[in-house]
């Protein structure tokens, strides 16, 4: 039996042909995850509840004004955007996501961008910066898990 016919039979036993064969890889054949937001609520709706939150006191109450009115992805974005929340508040709410939810808030507001801080709006520098800071305290893992599916998302 010829040496290469022997490498493909161990490898076939072990399980480990892609040591035998290299094959090219075609990034467009990545997997990709397709994430899309439910319908965002309408302008007036959207100003009651951002004026409630501004008037809110207590942490806690916001959390949970914003877990019973907003149903979608975009509408959380804008609150984080437009509530001017506390870190904490950011914090609190990054928790109840899970990493599809954060992965689509590292596309759209990436902390490791060629746009330039003085090109965003303040608040849009502060989702960034809230984020990163978020991302950076959780177990090397998740975070790997996290930029991972970020870098699969389409359609966000």
């Amino acid at each position: 039996m010829s040496k290469i016919a022997t490498s493909i039979e161990n490898a076939l036993k072990l399980n480990t042909l892609s040591k035998v064969f290299i094959t090219s890889i075609n990034p467009d054949l990545e997997p990709k995850i397709h994430f899309e937001s439910s319908v965002k609520m309408d302008d007036e709706e959207y100003r009651r509840l951002i004026e409630e939150l501004l008037r809110c006191r207590y942490s806690s109450d916001k959390l949970e004004l914003i877990k019973e009115k907003v149903k979608s992805f975009d509408d959380l974005e804008d609150i984080l955007l437009d509530a001017q929340l506390e870190e904490e508040e950011f914090v609190s709410l990054f928790n109840t996501l899970g990493d599809v939810e954060i992965a689509a808030m590292i596309r759209r507001h990436p902390f490791e961008s060629d746009v330039q801080a003085v090109d965003l709006s303040e608040a849009e520098q502060v989702v960034r910066l809230y984020l990163e800071n978020y991302i950076k305290q959780l177990p090397t893992n998740r975070q790997k898990q996290i930029l991972q599916i970020a870098n699969h998302l389409v359609g966000d």
